[in-house]
C-alpha cells in the first residue's frame, strides 16, 4: 500500500505547526517554497510532502483524506 503513495498534501496555515510537522516527518531537511506552499522529502517513505495553507490549493484527482483536530 505504501508503494502506491505518489505524494502527500497537508493543509496547515500556521507556520509554527507546519515546521513542527516537518520536523516529525522530514527531519532536518530544508523546506522549499513551491507555487502552492512548501515542500520537503519524507524521511520515512520516498515521497514529497507538500504543505498548503488552504484546501483549495491541494491538486484535484486521486485523493484520500484524513483529518483530526487537537484541543489544547
Amino acid at each position: 500500500m505504501v508503494a502506491s503513495i505518489e505524494a502527500i498534501y497537508m493543509v496547515e496555515a500556521s507556520p509554527y505547526l507546519r515546521e513542527a510537522q516537518k520536523m516529525l516527518l522530514c527531519g532536518q531537511v530544508e523546506m522549499e517554497q513551491v507555487a502552492i506552499g512548501h515542500r520537503a522529502r519524507c524521511q520515512y517513505i520516498d515521497v514529497d510532502i507538500t504543505w498548503c495553507e488552504d484546501i483549495k490549493s491541494v491538486p484535484k484527482g486521486k485523493a484520500f483524506s484524513c483529518s483530526y483536530s487537537v484541543n489544547w
